[in-house]
């Protein structure tokens, strides 16, 4: 995950969208640096504390958890007005809130991570909060304000990339290109340049994710479901839940694009359970809209029927309904 600490090394992990479906995966491995104040020794061994506990519970998905320590990290950061790592806090929060698709809170946390961004000229935790906005607003079809922020890197991101916080804007820039169809495989291919120069299974996963679209884009479904298989086996072997229920998603559109509506529905099945056993809301509710419109297609009445009656119970639930601000 994109562990802002002060000083130390970063484990980054963003999420993306995929038209309607929210899609986010890992990229592992980063730095961030800046001057803070000098800290009371006791406020800063808490702070580096929690946020390194926010950062290990994160990496094993327990977002509940990650998001009460990194805003005891954030507590204490503040306390003897350390801004650096009171930025890297709430910008590690707005992750979590976006990888368990809590987006008004991370809107909120991306905010308050600016004005001290701003405040304090802090680049390295700008390029962070712009590789998040992009993925909020490619999440919630912003595309319009996404664009702004890609036009501002274009050519950074078609150069030699040296820092996860970029690669994981020229991830979602893929992103983009492909939720608009516009130039997608001139930016698989970038992606493609910049992930064989890098060690990176996260990376790569994401990659081969693409390329499974791409060969569905062009009638190769044989080969887009061997990818999609492979790279599922890969999340599996991580024991990766996000990254199973993206790959679902996204199989299963690719599915419904190409009209083959049984396997489309295998997918959204297996995307909804996985959604409900990791309580994310949001994925389950796009889980339901993609068999709502399989069973629409097929002319299966009933299960749409039933679908709808899910759909009106997980959006007044608990968690669909109060947790969005946590």
């Amino acid at each position: 995950m994109h562990h802002l600490s002060s000083q130390h090394p970063v484990h980054n992990l963003f999420r993306l969208a995929l038209a309607a479906l929210i899609a986010f995966s890992s990229l592992l491995s980063g730095c961030v640096t800046g001057n803070a104040p000098k800290p009371q020794p006791y406020l800063r061994e808490q702070g580096d504390f929690f946020m390194q506990a926010g950062i290990e519970s994160y990496t094993q998905y327990n977002f509940a958890l990650a998001t009460e320590q990194f805003t005891q990290a954030k507590n204490f950061y503040s306390r003897f007005d350390d801004y650096l790592g009171t930025t890297n806090a709430f910008l590690n929060l707005a992750q979590v809130q976006l990888a368990s698709g809590k987006f008004d809170a991370a809107k909120d946390n991306l905010a308050r991570a600016d004005l001290l961004i701003r405040q304090h000229d802090l680049k390295q935790q700008a390029i962070y909060r712009d590789m998040l906005l992009t993925t909020l607003y490619l999440s919630t079809e912003n595309m319009a304000e996404a664009e702004k922020i890609f036009a501002e890197y274009d050519q950074i991101l078609r150069g030699n990339l040296a820092d996860d916080a970029t690669m994981a804007l020229l991830v979602n820039r893929v992103r983009m290109a492909q939720l608009t169809d516009q130039d997608f495989s001139l930016w698989v291919d970038l992606l493609a340049q910049q992930t064989n120069k890098h060690n990176n299974v996260q990376l790569n996963a994401r990659l081969q994710r693409f390329k499974a679209w791409q060969a569905f884009v062009s009638t190769d479904a044989t080969l887009g479901n061997q990818l999609f298989a492979a790279v599922l086996e890969s999340y599996r072997h991580q024991a990766n839940p996000t990254g199973l229920m993206s790959t679902r998603l996204e199989w299963a559109q690719a599915c419904s694009q190409s009209n083959d509506w049984p396997h489309a529905a295998e997918h959204y099945e297996q995307a909804l359970h996985l959604a409900m056993s990791n309580n994310h809301v949001n994925n389950g509710l796009l889980a339901l809209n993609g068999l709502q419109f399989v069973y629409q297609q097929t002319g299966q009445s009933d299960k749409q029927r039933q679908v709808d009656e899910w759909m009106k119970q997980l959006k007044t639930s608990p968690a669909g309904n109060g947790d969005a601000n946590e």
